[in-house]
């Protein structure tokens, strides 16, 4: 297909005055101070004209319980972690039959399954169905260097399913839409709030690793020149992160904010191109714009390019 080309703008330059709209008949003017960070590049995704499947054959023995075994060896420090106990589930919670070709029965408990292309994977609640495709994933990426796409329910599931695999030292981001983006962080943090045992945790619990993506704070904050009496600190609905800055030399040119390579809320925008694992909804990847990327695309484009396996955990 022809994609059509992504437009870029020219960052904010240090030392000038721009402004942005967050309404129709409201202003917010900016003054840059005289230095800046050096903008560092981001790299984008870019589109692929043709991809060959290559057909996976995934062992339990050689790949699925060496995979737990890992798993519990890193965990074995992080007492704090619950989401524990691999090789038990994987021995004793999970009972796995194998459809052939040509066969009319199950095959039970195989040695290993076959993925080639679309795989369905059926099951009663509590059977394993998430442990299994966690560690197909877990072992993909730790073991065989590829890249993995997961589709979760909630906005809350994305976060948790991040912040474990980032524990386990795979580099894991979240993807959601910008629209409710204060939201999801709002309801991120009441949770870690209300299920901590502690509310300002000790040295010994090292942060949420998840943390990191759910900062929802502008850092143009600063730099505004507005003190009007309905002053409020910017919705990140009105962020002017790309394009909405503008000059105010009297040529009205667009440019980015200058702060984007070391700005909190574009962390993911930074760290997508490289991340191992994706952890998105159905709505994100199939409504939200992949940024950054060469062309106009969604998600569900993007990932047929960039990823080598995309789990729909609950399909329906």
């Amino acid at each position: 297909l022809e994609y059509r080309p992504t437009m870029s703008s020219p960052p904010a330059q240090a030392g000038g005055r721009y402004y942005f709209r967050v309404a129709v008949d409201r202003e917010v003017q900016v003054q840059f101070p005289a230095v800046l960070p050096d903008p560092r590049p981001v790299t984008p995704i870019v589109p692929r004209a043709e991809r060959v499947r290559e057909p996976w054959d995934i062992s339990f023995s050689a790949d699925l319980e060496r995979t737990a075994r890992w798993v519990d060896g890193v965990l074995a420090t992080r007492p704090d972690v619950t989401n524990r106990d691999w090789q038990r589930r994987l021995r004793e919670n999970i009972r796995f039959s194998a459809v052939e070709p040509g066969r009319r029965q199950l095959v039970d408990r195989p040695a290993m399954f076959h993925i080639d292309g679309l795989a369905h994977i059926v099951g009663l609640m509590n059977s394993g169905k998430t442990t299994l495709t966690d560690l197909v994933a877990i072992d993909r990426v730790r073991f065989h260097g590829n890249r993995v796409g997961i589709v979760v329910g909630s906005v809350s599931d994305v976060l948790a399913k991040v912040s474990f695999f980032r524990t386990l030292g795979i580099k894991a981001v979240p993807l959601y839409g910008s629209s409710n983006r204060a939201e999801h962080a709002g309801r991120y943090w009441r949770t870690v709030v209300e299920e901590r045992l502690q509310l300002v945790p000790d040295d010994a619990t090292p942060p949420d690793p998840a943390a990191v993506y759910t900062n929802m704070s502008c850092l143009l904050e600063p730099f505004r020149r507005d003190n009007d009496p309905g002053w409020a600190p910017l919705d990140p609905r009105d962020f002017p992160c790309h394009g909405d800055l503008r000059s105010t030399d009297g040529r009205n040119t667009k440019h980015d904010c200058p702060l984007l390579s070391i700005c909190p809320v574009q962390r993911v925008r930074r760290e997508v191109a490289e991340a191992e694992i994706w952890v998105t909804t159905p709505n994100c990847l199939l409504d939200s714009r992949a940024e950054p990327a060469t062309v106009a695309v969604r998600w569900f484009e993007a990932a047929q390019w960039h990823l080598d396996l995309l789990i729909i955990d609950e399909a329906d």
